[in-house]
């Protein structure tokens, strides 16, 4: 008896793996998973995905707050799609997001809501669809 309930409980573990793993049946099967946001400029940036087409305000949310130190000139950045998802599926049917590129520098000395208000320190806030990722071989250049 305690062998059949080991083996029940593995069982449903393993199915419950496996169902927990499914891909978002909106990804084509050659999908993009991340998209490389790129710093051309010769100035540290940061930058965010703020999911509020076609609403323009900058977010709560303050990118100096991501865990990283922005991106220094040249660098590159892989940003998720999600788990289980990809960038067809994000912005299929016509979505389109906003991303806001920020100075470093300004999100390190300026208050969070001065920025928010005055959008001191925004450097650029750019329209991203699936037509202007896939024009651009799923790659955000700030330059």
């Amino acid at each position: 008896m305690k062998h059949l309930l080991s083996y029940v409980l593995l069982v449903f573990i393993t199915i419950s793996m496996i169902s927990c793993d499914k891909k978002d049946p909106n990804c084509p099967p050659d999908d993009h998973i991340s998209v490389v946001v790129s710093n051309q400029s010769s100035r540290k940036i940061n930058f965010i995905f703020y999911w509020s087409y076609p609403d323009t305000i900058i977010g709560e949310y303050n990118p100096k707050n991501d865990g990283t130190d922005g991106l220094s000139p040249g660098e590159e950045f892989n940003r998720s799609a999600g788990r289980h998802s990809c960038w067809e599926s994000i912005l299929r049917n016509g979505n389109k997001e906003w991303i806001h590129f920020f100075d470093q520098d300004s999100l390190q000395t300026i208050p969070w809501d001065t920025i928010r208000a005055t959008q001191r320190g925004l450097l650029e806030r750019r329209l991203i669809d699936l037509e202007y990722l896939k024009a651009n071989d799923f790659k955000i250049i700030y330059q």
